[in-house]
């Protein structure tokens, strides 16, 4: 378990949205101290797990965020990102997840207090396709 220091993964979490890191600036972008680095894909309340083929490359635990502990996981998988947003929906709506307007290379959905992100995102090298999932438990009421 790794806390504080740089990012150096493709992704960051800052007040519950998802960025995409494309520029090397956020390369160099340093991280909120209360952070876990996580190596095990975790099991989070009524989110299912992706059936096709797929690995987890990272993961960040956020145990104080405002709004509710945040989890941003990424994995690499040889499924066709249509075939990832689809199986999500799907497995979702199943589950009782309210899904949200989306895109074609994002859904979004909440379940009570929860709220779940799931997004295709650019493979790295030697990968096929990847995606994030990102899930905010329990966030507060407004």
């Amino acid at each position: 378990m790794t806390k504080g220091g740089v990012l150096s993964s493709f992704f960051f979490f800052a007040a519950g949205v998802l960025i995409a890191a494309t520029s090397p600036v956020f390369a160099q972008m340093t991280m909120p101290k209360d952070y876990e680095q996580i190596s095990d894909e975790p099991s989070l309340p009524d989110l299912p797990t992706f059936s096709g083929p797929h690995t987890m490359t990272s993961g960040l635990h956020f145990p104080d965020s405002p709004g509710g502990a945040s989890y941003i996981l990424r994995f690499s998988t040889s499924s066709e990102p249509r075939q990832i947003i689809d199986w999500y929906r799907s497995a979702l709506t199943s589950y009782g997840w309210k899904l949200l307007p989306q895109g074609r290379q994002f859904i979004r959905a909440t379940k009570e207090r929860n709220v779940c992100t799931v997004a295709i995102v650019s493979a790295s090298p030697g990968e096929k396709n990847a995606y994030t999932v990102t899930y905010r438990l329990g966030g507060k009421k407004r």
